[in-house]
């Protein structure tokens, strides 16, 4: 009995939702839908002819955390790098030094090349000075190389520059210094070797830094004598160092702004998207720039990669720290990615300080990227924001 009142309850149940439906909504669902209802709409810089405005912004960035250092000149840049020397000096021998019984018979430097900004066989040459105050390589930087101080005589000698390596031998009194002043930091001074290019250089090469007890190393091999009781070989390796870039914005075609790592150079993007309205949701946000390979000029082995970082300053240079950057690469001859994050805090927010684009190993290298910019004859080229964005009545 049970049974038949329960399937006859059901079945009530089922009756009375189905005559409950409606083809036609009531009042009370009408509004719901209103209310939820979603507008996808798009809003493309070139399409919808939206005003944008791109420069380019130059600043000096220390490079002491760099992965290299750079020696050489090309075009609009010089590059010339500073390396201090460290490393373990036995007890005997670094009394030795002091008290004048051994003598440093050799000192040779070895670097490993890494990259070249131009023609690989362009010419090159360099020459090696002792610097003569203390620095500091988070600090020190093209904005402020005039507070180095280095003696002008060249400490170099048997230069030999291969396809792979750069050596050079340097004076045996410069180096002696450095080991007494390791084993008594009373005795002499140790502010390391400035080396700049020379006058016929034509081209920036990069070295590989430190990497202690790897093959490719950086290294000040030094060969210590006392006479008829030693003869030791001793290794030393950078314990600090930095590259210095020096020069002038680099010289694009008009129509065009440029990125360069070293010096920096920085572009900075602005779009107005004002149309869209404060609460609306950004769905994507794809941003492309479109590369004149032509202009550019890039090392033997580019990353060919662009960061991007939301402004909070244009005028400051000064970006937003707590929103990640986007990472784009080259596709063919344009960069695009997606920066909805960006644009979402611009619309919630009111502000847009616009964009600002660097090469993604800027301290790492000269290379120069040249971009068609807001101005650019044409528009098709032109820097272009294409934003997907919901809105709710």
């Amino acid at each position: 009995m049970i049974k038949y009142v329960l399937v006859f309850l059901l079945s009530a149940a089922a009756v009375l939702f189905l005559s409950s439906c409606n083809d036609n909504p009531t009042a009370v669902g009408l509004n719901l839908l209103q209310k939820d209802y979603v507008n996808l709409k798009q809003l493309d810089s070139y399409k919808d002819s939206l005003k944008q405005v791109s420069t380019n912004v130059s600043y000096s960035v220390p490079l002491g955390s760099a992965n290299s250092i750079m020696i050489g000149k090309k075009d609009n840049v010089q590059a010339s790098a500073l390396v201090s020397f460290n490393g373990a000096i036995p007890d005997t021998i670094g009394q030795d030094i002091i008290n004048g019984n051994a003598s440093v018979t050799s000192s040779n430097i070895v670097f490993y090349k890494t990259n070249v900004y131009g023609d690989s066989n362009a010419a090159f040459d360099f020459s090696v000075h002792n610097i003569l105050n203390s620095w500091d390589a988070t600090v020190l930087d093209g904005g402020n190389a005039s507070s180095l101080s280095y003696d002008p005589v060249d400490i170099s000698s048997n230069q030999v520059i291969t396809d792979s390596t750069i050596s050079f031998q340097i004076t045996n009194s410069v180096t002696t210094g450095w080991m007494k002043h390791l084993t008594d930091t009373n005795q002499a001074s140790n502010y390391g070797i400035y080396i700049t290019p020379g006058s016929s250089s034509q081209k920036v090469v990069n070295f590989q830094s430190i990497s202690s007890g790897t093959t490719g190393e950086t290294q000040l091999v030094v060969v210590v004598q006392k006479s008829g009781v030693y003869s030791d070989t001793l290794y030393f390796y950078p314990s600090h160092y930095t590259t210095i870039v020096t020069g002038s914005l680099p010289s694009v075609p008009t129509g065009e702004i440029a990125v360069q790592g070293g010096l920096v150079v920085n572009s900075k993007l602005w779009f107005d998207i004002s149309a869209i309205p404060k609460n609306s949701v950004i769905n994507n946000a794809t941003l492309v720039l479109t590369e004149d390979t032509l202009a550019s000029i890039k090392s033997s082995s580019p990353i060919n990669t662009l960061t991007l970082y939301k402004l909070t300053d244009s005028s400051a240079v000064a970006y937003d720290s707590t929103n990640p950057p986007v990472v784009i690469s080259l596709s063919g001859n344009t960069y695009s990615g997606n920066i909805a994050s960006f644009v979402q805090s611009w619309v919630d927010t009111g502000t847009n300080e616009g964009i600002l684009v660097q090469i993604f190993d800027q301290i790492d290298a000269l290379d120069l990227y040249s971009f068609y910019s807001s101005n650019a004859a044409d528009r098709t080229l032109r820097p272009r924001l294409t934003i997907t964005y919901t809105t709710r009545n």
